[in-house]
């Protein structure tokens, strides 16, 4: 016990693995299959199993498992998903219907040269989650490959650790009763 008490003040609490953590990338360079890679190596060193996948072998029942979603998504072109996000993309539009609770976070990568377009598909990805229903337990974080996409990635990470550590928000019966009356 003392260990535990004194991880709570030391900062080296362990992050709650009864439930997986899941990365999923969407990418067309490799830079955020690099960043999901990143973070599996970070998570083995906190002692946390992170499963990291590409969006196109994302279904639809990854969100109703007990663990924490993160999505790494990069923007192609002016905006769109990148190949390899291209279904999922799909079917975040294809429909508003509410999903179970689930909880996730997004970092996007883009350019900034595309002013007008800058970071769209994270931006797309974390409005549809949370309209279809998830909590973000996790800011959207915004990366700028044209500038400095290490230090912008490095600065949301700092903080992701602590925020997998929380524990999963309850659900009200009341709350989850409205939710379902919205899916008539």
């Amino acid at each position: 016990m003392r260990g535990w008490f004194a991880s709570c003040f030391s900062g080296s609490a362990k992050v709650d693995t009864e439930s997986s953590i899941k990365v999923f990338y969407g990418s067309e360079s490799g830079t955020t299959k690099n960043l999901a890679l990143r973070l599996r190596q970070l998570g083995a060193q906190r002692s946390v199993s992170i499963v990291v996948a590409g969006l196109e072998t994302f279904e639809p029942t990854a969100l109703a498992s007990n663990g924490k979603i993160i999505f790494l998504t990069a923007s192609y072109g002016t905006g769109g998903p990148t190949t390899n996000a291209a279904d999922f993309h799909k079917w975040l539009a294809a429909t508003d219907t509410l999903l179970p609770p689930f909880e996730f976070c997004v970092f996007g990568v883009g350019s900034s040269i595309y002013a007008d377009s800058f970071n769209g598909m994270g931006k797309y990805v974390h409005a549809r989650l949370t309209k279809r229903g998830g909590r973000a337990f996790y800011p959207l974080g915004l990366g700028d490959s044209l500038v400095d996409l290490d230090h912008d990635f490095l600065l949301w990470e700092t903080g992701l650790w602590a925020a997998l550590q929380a524990p999963r928000e309850a659900h009200s019966p009341k709350a989850d009763c409205e939710r379902e009356r919205h899916l008539w």
